[in-house]
């Protein structure tokens, strides 16, 4: 395809190997974590095991900052992958928490445990593709496999 404009033209030339795969690139984040799931079954793990991909006293966003405060409150995100061990799936659950920062003693904030909100908990192969390709893309499923490993590995050859 060809554009007059040259900026536009350099965008296209950028963008559709993408664009014009965009079925496929799904279909290839889909079946590797249903491949993942049908991994986990087949061996059969005799427990739930979950690894945090972000830590809310991590992932946070003050709510508001007056540099005249000494404590503002945050949103705090929690995202966790799971194995379920009873419902036989790899689970993908996001919490929202309200977080207090003390400025004086630190910029990390002081989790309100109480203030949990699930914002999603379901099965990762029926999450929206954004969470999908998020998880896919940061391999977070690499590490989660690694987790497992880890967990159960003697000679620690796992990092």
């Amino acid at each position: 395809m060809k554009f007059n404009c040259k900026n536009l033209q350099e965008c296209y030339e950028l963008t559709a190997p993408i664009l014009n795969n965009i079925n496929q690139i799904k279909d290839c984040v889909s079946e590797d974590i249903k491949s993942v799931e049908k991994y986990l079954k087949s061996i059969q793990l005799p427990e739930s095991i979950s690894y945090i991909i972000s830590d809310p006293e991590e992932s946070f966003e003050p709510l508001a900052h007056d540099e005249f405060k000494l404590i503002t409150s945050a949103s705090c995100i929690e995202e966790i992958l799971t194995w379920d061990h009873v419902k036989k799936r790899l689970m993908f659950s996001q919490n929202l928490y309200v977080g207090i920062i003390h400025h004086e003693v630190s910029e990390t904030p002081t989790i309100d445990r109480d203030s949990r909100n699930e914002i999603i908990n379901k099965p990762l192969i029926e999450t929206p593709f954004e969470i999908r390709k998020h998880v896919y893309a940061n391999n977070y499923l690499i590490e989660f496999l690694k987790n497992i490993a880890r967990k159960y590995d003697m000679s620690k050859q796992i990092n």
